[in-house]
This record gives C-alpha cells, structure tokens and sequence, in this order.
C-alpha cells in the first residue's frame, strides 16, 4: 500500500498523492468474498486480503463493492494458491515462481480504482494485465501508473 500511497517508482518522478487506506496484519479467520471461479460474491462490510483458489491462470483477483452512488464500500483480494509457487525477494527465484510483492501492488491498484494499462513497448507497468514469472517489476509504478493513480488520488 506504501507504494501507492509514496508513489513509489521507477521513473524518478514525484507526485502530490491523497491515497486513502491503510493495510492492517493480523490472524484473523475471515475469507475474502470471491468464489474459485474469479467470481465476486456478497459484501459482508468486511475488508478482506487472503490465499485461495482462483481459476484458470489468475493471480489474484480484486472486488470492490459500491453504493448506489459510485462510493466503494468494500474491497476484498484473493492471491491464488492452488498451484502456484510464491516468491517474496528477488533473488533466487526461478521456474514458475510468481513475486508476491508484485501481484499484491497490482491488486491493491485495482482497489484503489485502476483498470489494467496497455504497455507500449515494455512490461514495467504495474497495471499491466500480464506479469511474468519472477518479474519483479510491478513492485514500483511506471509512469503510466503514477499518472493513473494522480488522475484518482491526487494530492
């Protein structure tokens, strides 16, 4: 959330930012509402981040919820787990590893607003809709992804 909320990024740039949310850890037993098949369920007035299935070749999977008026209520986010391999550094990885940092900052984007952004001519965006394995790129936003986040938050 950081990320965000900083506008930390790759391209030296500095923004005046109004990001709202703070993420908050704990053990607590509450499930995001998102079926395994990518499908948000019902709101339950809770903000959810957790592990489970998601179908097909999804990473995670972001559901906000809205009032009648276009006001988000509610966001839940799932990451996969049902066959993926995880990675929180980046070294050592290798094979079909995925960077967890860089999935949940993308996730966290679409929370914050963002739809996926179209690269043009390189994969250093956050927003983009595909990431590769062990690319740790989307861990700081392009400048696509600042400019995005500004048009929504800016400070």
């Amino acid at each position: 959330m950081n990320v965000w909320k900083n506008g930390t990024n790759s391209c030296g740039l500095s923004r005046a930012l109004d990001v709202p949310g703070a993420i908050s850890y704990g053990n607590w037993t509450y499930d995001a509402n998102i079926a395994s098949d990518n499908t948000c369920t019902t709101a339950d007035g809770r903000n959810v981040i957790d592990f489970g299935p998601l179908s097909g070749n999804t990473l995670g999977l972001a559901c906000t919820w809205y009032t009648s008026t276009g006001i988000p209520v509610q966001a839940d986010v799932r990451f996969d787990n049902s066959a993926r391999s995880w990675v929180t550094t980046t070294t050592g990885c290798s094979g079909t590893s995925y960077d967890l940092r860089s999935v949940v900052t993308h996730e966290l984007g679409h929370v914050l607003g963002l739809g996926h952004s179209a690269e043009n001519g390189g994969s250093d965006l956050t927003m983009s809709p595909n990431i590769t394995n062990c690319n740790s790129s989307a861990r700081t936003l392009g400048a696509g992804d600042l400019t995005g986040i500004y048009v929504k938050h800016g400070g």
